[in-house]
């Protein structure tokens, strides 16, 4: 049932989107980072404007991933590296575009939707390097709707490619590439990108395409941490459920117990007051707090570690 309503929806969409759009009217924009609200012709086609939180915006980008398949469509073998799941956007694109696109959609008129470019270094074969996404996001239905049009391609290379011209014959300059505009996917055919847009609960693919995913915005979803330095951004996107056993929650709550704990009732014990020190006592009730089933085995475990190394 939700797969015929989703394709009936995709239908409806291309219909409506078919005609051509309007120049972009770009509402943010850092270097060669932009976000974008673009009049399309046609009837109405969108529930905008909507006002969402950016909160929930930042945990869904940070779900999104691809898979990388080969020209035929099946799944590349060729390396391992290759065919791994790759989450699409940075922590720091997530902030900045959870944001933008808040901002885009609570203002983008029906007839309207927001296209975005986000750049930023991420992890390629060669060590690390400035890769970029652009898309299409509108909402429908309560669903968001997020069409992309490329994913992780070298900005660089790609204006160097399409022979725009460089001020210094090898390297755009900032500027240069801040004018230069990456394709923001088509609601009327999909491409052949070699990746396809992996599934989560929540999301289905809009069309049966491997582009264009739909979100429904009446879930609640968990922030897809990466193991990176970027806490500052991303640790203001955890659901309530990933702060309340989250490190810093479990610290707060480790002192709250140690305070609570400092001047006990003498009680018989086979372990001498000796050997009761502030880290056996903070084990103790960090295990109390496990078997009690309050935090995770994985915390669990990572705190034991953080205790132990404080030795």
């Amino acid at each position: 049932m939700i797969c015929l309503r989703t394709k009936m929806l995709s239908i409806a969409m291309v219909s409506i989107f078919s005609a051509s759009a309007f120049s972009a009217e770009t509402i943010w924009q850092q270097g060669p980072s932009y976000v974008a609200i673009s009049k399309i012709e046609g009837i109405q086609a969108s529930n905008h404007p909507q006002k969402t939180d950016p909160k929930k915006l930042g945990r869904i980008l940070s779900q999104l991933s691809i898979s990388t398949v080969a020209a035929d469509g099946i799944l590349s073998m060729m390396d391992s590296s290759e065919h791994e799941d790759k989450r699409i956007f940075s922590d720091k694109e997530i902030h900045n575009l959870a944001q933008e696109m808040s901002k885009a959609l609570s203002t983008a008129k029906n007839d309207e939707v927001v296209l975005y470019s986000m750049t930023d270094l991420k992890s390629a074969f060669f060590g690390t390097k400035r890769l970029s996404v652009s898309g299409t996001a509108f909402i429908k239905d309560n669903r968001l709707n997020l069409i992309f049009g490329e994913v992780h391609v070298d900005l660089q290379k790609k204006y160097v490619r399409s022979g725009e011209s460089v001020s210094n014959s090898r390297f755009a300059s900032i500027p240069e590439l801040s004018r230069f505009k990456l394709d923001t996917g088509s609601i009327t055919e999909e491409a052949n990108h070699g990746w396809r847009l992996k599934l989560f609960s929540g999301a289905v693919a809009a069309n049966n395409r491997g582009d264009w995913i739909a979100v429904d915005l009446n879930k609640n979803y968990d922030y897809n941490k990466e193991n990176t330095s970027e806490e500052k951004n991303s640790s203001q996107y955890l659901s309530a459920r990933q702060q309340e056993t989250s490190t810093a929650n479990i610290e707060q709550r480790l002192r709250q117990l140690e305070q609570s704990t400092a001047n006990p009732p003498v009680q018989v014990s086979s372990t001498p007051a000796s050997a009761v020190t502030p880290t056996v006592e903070r084990l103790r009730i960090l295990k109390s707090l496990f078997e009690a089933g309050s935090i995770t085995e994985e915390i669990y475990v990572e705190k034991m570690r953080s205790i132990v190394n404080e030795i």
